[in-house]
């Protein structure tokens, strides 16, 4: 009984392991290839070489130290990409570039091979591959034409779920895209499209004169409205305070014509005049002294010592 149990978890032990290293097999894949460089990235030696790009879809990290990559259908082990190095190891999602310059001793991700070789041609077409460990499960593959390859034009994996299937159809990249997200473009840049739609630019300028005037209008009338409320809250706030009644005084005057500071004004002047007033007054003193006339207090001999401190 106990060496069934034991018999059994190995084999589920197997069975998950291989399901496991299925899966991250099937992960990896050859998303772009760039046949001929000549004005994209350049390589760590400052050289412009043929490309191809590896990429994780799944959401495991993979290692593909020690698997096999090869442009010849007859030799699945032409070049051994190394173990020792941490940067085959791929995230989820990770991207890595190989330059195919035929300089596998310039690193780990220069291969022995390049995109262009005839001499491994299947038919009319060159072949790209990836291997496993051993060399004889192929992980993923692609087929091409050297005569329909253009400079700085590659090929790349689309679908309709994120670039994400490994069955996705091949297309062509105008622009390439390495390390970064497959996109098909035309080839022409937004401002291009723009002014090969609009080439005396009339369309935007119409535009941004209606956009100009829509904002105009839309302020006058926040303006408009704001006011108009604002002065029927001033106008309730008015209506419902009590009136109050005005003074007499305030009243005589109002009937007369004449303001407060015109009375008082008035008043002042009927009250010096009946009074007689003067600079002198009967009571008090007043200082009148003449210009020639000083007081003590100007006098600077007051102020000496009368006995000098001597020492």
């Amino acid at each position: 009984m106990a060496k069934k149990k034991v018999v059994l978890i190995l084999l589920m032990v197997l069975f998950c392991s291989y399901g496991i290293r299925a899966q991250g097999l099937s992960d990896i894949r050859i998303n772009e290839v760039l046949v001929y460089n000549e004005n994209t990235c350049i390589d760590n030696y400052g050289e412009h070489s043929g490309w191809f790009e590896i990429y994780n879809l799944g959401n495991r990290t993979i290692n593909i130290g020690g698997w096999f990559l090869t442009n010849d259908i007859n030799n699945s082990r032409k070049y051994r990409i190394p173990k020792s190095d941490p940067n085959t190891i791929l995230s989820p999602g990770e991207r890595i570039l190989f330059y195919a310059d035929g300089e596998s001793s310039r690193g780990t991700f220069h291969v022995n091979f390049t995109l262009s070789d005839t001499d491994c041609l299947i038919g009319d077409s060159s072949y790209l591959a990836i291997y496993d460990q051993s060399g004889k499960v192929m992980v993923d593959s692609f087929l091409y034409s050297l005569a329909s390859v253009k400079a700085d034009v590659s090929w790349g994996k689309k679908d309709d779920e994120g670039w994400k299937d490994k069955n996705a159809e091949w297309v062509i990249l105008p622009e390439p895209t390495p390390q970064a997200e497959n996109v098909k473009s035309s080839g022409e840049t937004r401002a291009e499209a723009i002014g090969r739609k609009d080439p005396h630019g009339l369309i935007i300028t119409l535009t941004c004169m209606a956009v100009v005037f829509i904002i105009l209008f839309l302020v006058s009338v926040v303006f408009k409205y704001t006011g108009r409320y604002f002065q029927q809250q001033n106008n309730k706030k008015n209506a419902n305070e009590p009136v109050k009644p005005a003074e007499p005084r305030k009243l005589a005057n109002a009937a007369a014509g004449n303001s407060e500071d015109e009375v008082a004004a008035i008043a002042m002047a009927l009250h010096l005049y009946f009074n007689d007033m003067h600079e002198t007054e009967a009571t008090g003193f007043h200082l009148n002294r003449g210009l020639n006339q000083h007081s003590a207090w100007e006098n600077k001999s007051m102020i000496f010592r009368k006995s000098p401190i001597q020492k």
